[in-house]
């Protein structure tokens, strides 16, 4: 019921719900006997506001993922808030307005209200979620969850996390889109292009949390460099944003952070996308525009919202 929640309308829910209570009890009984795999996906275009390639999974599998994220989940947020809460999307009760007003909260602190110098960095990772590498992530959270994790049913979850995670439902799924839409696509933005152990699904519950995890390694070393400095920030999936008064800093930092990404996460940044100036010349984040005693909705917002 928590799965079919806003999905009522949708043809294969209630396809779905028909004979849900059988089929959630074989479901139960795969899970149960380490039977279970991810059956096939649907995989569709989006076009705007820019081209993106989507999975969708299959009915029963969405439910076997909303069970792990109610498991999961609860965990996760508990690393989140132990940070000082600098990751906001992908989290109840959070989201690009909060992203945009701790933003601000960060900027007028670090500026002392715009009376001091301070300067402002905006990096972005390439093609994040393409990029992935599920073996980090799966050796990431299955340490993490042997430490914090309380429930008898640790190796169940872990097992079926694995399972979950290091899917590829490239190999299994139906094209819903025109097949010249992804030759518009950049190739390094598509899951065919990309080693199997590379990459994780957008669209799927578990990709977007999970991945919200990975970075969440990346913000503990980011806080441990602004430890002691006068410096805030602030991260929305891929984007994120420093804030200090010495503009040296975030130069050296925007170095040492694409070196330690490599390294540990196997990202890189997008260097077309830096950007750095004076807090008082405004930034552009998740779409808004902060300056001096003021925050609006930037040009491309609007136009989104004129478009729907």
């Amino acid at each position: 019921f928590n799965c079919i929640k806003n999905k009522r309308t949708k043809p294969q829910c209630n396809i779905y719900r028909m004979d849900y209570e059988e089929d959630l009890l074989r479901l139960a009984i795969e899970v149960n006997n380490g039977t279970y795999r991810p059956t096939t996906s649907t995989c569709f275009i989006v076009t705007y506001p820019k081209y993106r390639e989507v999975f969708a999974a299959a009915f029963r599998d969405r439910i076997v993922q909303h069970w792990l994220m109610m498991r999961v989940e609860p965990y996760l947020e508990q690393r989140f808030r132990s940070q000082g809460d600098v990751s906001f999307n992908c989290r109840k009760g959070y989201g690009t307005l909060r992203a945009n007003q701790q933003l601000q909260h960060e900027i007028e602190r670090v500026s002392e209200n715009y009376t001091c110098d301070a300067y402002v960095g905006k990096y972005d990772i390439r093609s994040f979620f393409m990029s992935i590498n599920k073996d980090i992530l799966m050796r990431k959270l299955k340490d993490y969850l042997r430490k914090v994790y309380r429930e008898p049913d640790l190796e169940k979850v872990l097992w079926l996390m694995r399972i979950v995670v290091t899917h590829c439902p490239q190999d299994d799924c139906i094209k819903r889109s025109n097949p010249k839409l992804w030759d518009r696509l950049p190739k390094h933005k598509s899951l065919f292009n990309q080693d199997r152990n590379i990459g994780v699904a957008i669209g799927n519950i578990t990709s977007q949390l999970l991945a919200n995890f990975y970075l969440s390694f990346f913000d503990e070393w980011v806080l441990g460099k602004c430890k002691g400095k006068v410096a805030g920030y602030v991260r929305f999936v891929d984007d994120w944003v420093l804030v200090a008064r010495d503009k040296q800093f975030i130069l050296s930092l925007r170095k040492q952070a694409e070196k330690w990404l490599m390294e540990n996460l196997d990202l890189s940044l997008h260097g077309d996308k830096d950007y750095i100036q004076h807090v008082t010349k405004g930034v552009k984040f998740v779409g808004q525009v902060i300056k001096p005693n003021r925050c609006y909705l930037n040009n491309g917002t609007v136009s989104r919202f004129i478009w729907r």
